[in-house]
């Protein structure tokens, strides 16, 4: 095994190992977010329905490597070559969803605000819903999406949650809650996670271009020694006077 193969071995593997990595920890985290019924029930399958998905994404990432990392030890010609399309696939297909984030991100945070104003109705029967609008209220000191009024608007009390730090509970003066609403800092919040995901997917993607760069270089390379070692092979097991009579 020359230099130039030893590398793009361990690059493969690399590359393998990481997504093997990223789809065990999406996995076991779907796995533990669908074992607990009461996220399921409160959110009426909403997020259900994302946990599956992350769950099937993350056992697809963990059989595509160990595929690759199988079709690199072992050298196997035709398992690198499916693996390269494999990936080819799915590089094309990421590249084209990034593209399509990029262009609905602005539809997205749209249909996210309007979930969050509608989710207010559920405050008193969902728990869930409760501890998010109290944490968010109060560690950005504002209330409601766009004012606290959407609270009456809701045919809601106002929650202690808006109340400032130096009023007592059931407040519903102008001066006795924040007044701001929370969705410039919930836009704020959702536009920094969109920028994470942005980059994640751009390592990703960065990270499938070298798995399919570096394992059509082995196949390659791999295709190529077997075609000289039966070139050889097929010389050596020539008849010399064969040989001889071919070069008159």
């Amino acid at each position: 095994m020359d230099r130039w193969e030893r590398v793009m071995k361990c690059i493969l593997l690399t590359v393998n190992v990481v997504i093997l990595i990223f789809g065990t920890i999406t996995t076991i985290t779907s796995v533990c977010l669908i074992s607990k019924p009461s996220y399921i029930a409160e959110t009426k399958g909403f997020f259900n329905a994302i946990f599956i998905a992350l769950l099937i994404v993350g056992i697809i990432w963990m059989s595509i490597a160990i595929f690759g990392i199988v079709a690199v030890l072992r050298k196997v010609k035709c398992m690198l070559l499916t693996y390269a399309i494999i990936i080819f696939i799915l590089f094309v297909m990421n590249v084209i969803g990034q593209v399509e984030q990029y262009n609905s991100q602005k539809e997205m945070i749209k249909l996210l605000e309007k979930r969050l104003k509608s989710s207010m109705q559920l405050y008193n029967d969902n728990i869930f819903v409760r501890n998010f609008w109290d944490m968010t209220q109060s560690t950005y000191e504002c209330c409601g999406l766009n004012s606290w009024k959407d609270w009456k608007v809701n045919g809601l009390t106002v929650p202690d949650s808006c109340c400032k730090s130096d009023q007592q509970s059931d407040c519903v003066l102008d001066w006795q809650v924040y007044v701001e609403g929370c969705i410039n800092d919930l836009r704020s919040q959702i536009q920094h996670l969109i920028i994470i995901v942005n980059g994640i997917n751009a390592a990703f993607t960065s990270l499938l271009f070298f798995g399919l760069i570096s394992s059509s270089i082995l196949y390659k390379k791999i295709k190529y020694q077997e075609q000289s070692t039966l070139y050889d092979a097929g010389l050596n097991n020539q008849d010399p006077e064969c040989m001889g009579l071919r070069n008159i």
